[in-house]
């Protein structure tokens, strides 16, 4: 399989979405296949770290219990170019927010990155249908064998209109930047209470989040479909935790992080069964 790799370091800084905080993060390459963070004077694989999806975001969490916030945007713009040996540096506690979505990290990445090479890096190939769901509300992540990687997000909100929006990807890194990278992060109006009293999105703003009120959204989209597209963003983002790129038909309904993570979990013992 054929993969792009960094000719130089490329650094962001700013302020976390939940956090607020001020952080830093760099990605260079890495001579060996694979997606790692530093943690001390070592190099953790991405596909080794615990991960929680409950927070509005992902976070990934080390041996020692230091974790860092927020990472499916950047991982899901180096999942989204097909960039697998990156060294990810983080200076703080999450991940910066820059305006929500994955258009800068990947827009940048791009520029740094140079031409497809063969990394010695096997795609995790799903050969049964595997599914994760939430009864309480019928929402599940899914993923079926297919030939070629895609990706399919359907939301359900009664607030948005129409209340339910759907939007589909077929794995292209050429046309990532365009078709997915921009889509932002969205919330509802009524929810932002209850995610600001839980200390969470004190970093959040118009700047780096799409709101949507009962009347609809608060400001311009991006595409008519932003919000299912975000979706597949974060999906890309957090399925990187298995560290190699997926080859199937993923299906989101109703889908977030927390189910996205479950998957992984499960996608995860099947690797260490086969």
């Amino acid at each position: 399989m054929l993969f792009r790799t960094l000719t130089r370091p490329v650094v962001w800084k700013g302020k976390g979405l939940h956090t607020g905080e001020e952080s830093c993060v760099e990605v260079s390459s890495s001579r060996r296949p694979g997606v790692f963070f530093i943690h001390g004077d070592r190099e953790v694989p991405l596909s080794s770290l615990e991960a929680d999806g409950a927070g509005r975001g992902t976070t990934v969490i080390f041996e020692d219990g230091r974790r860092i916030m927020t990472v499916e945007h950047l991982l899901g713009a180096l999942s989204g170019l097909g960039i697998w040996h990156a060294v990810i540096r983080v200076e703080g506690k999450e991940i910066p927010a820059l305006d929500g979505s994955g258009r800068i990290f990947t827009e940048d990445l791009d520029k740094a990155a140079v031409g497809a090479k063969d990394g010695g890096l096997l795609p995790f190939i799903i050969t049964n249908s595997v599914m994760v769901e939430n009864p309480a509300n019928g929402a599940f992540v899914a993923a079926f064998p297919a030939l070629e990687p895609k990706f399919t997000s359907v939301i359900n909100y009664e607030d948005m209109n129409p209340p339910t929006q759907s939007a589909e990807y077929r794995y292209d890194p050429s046309v990532f930047p365009e078709v997915i990278a921009p889509a932002r992060t969205f919330v509802l109006e009524r929810e932002i209470e209850g995610i600001l009293s839980r200390g969470l999105a004190r970093g959040g703003s118009l700047e780096n989040a799409l709101v949507f009120g009962r009347q609809g959204p608060i400001g311009p989209l991006r595409f008519p479909d932003e919000a299912p597209r975000h979706k597949i963003l974060d999906l890309l983002g957090d399925l990187a935790l298995l560290g190699r790129p997926v080859l199937g038909h993923l299906f989101s309904y109703k889908g977030g992080h927390a189910l996205n993570i479950r998957l992984v979990g499960r996608l995860r013992r099947i690797s260490a069964i086969n």
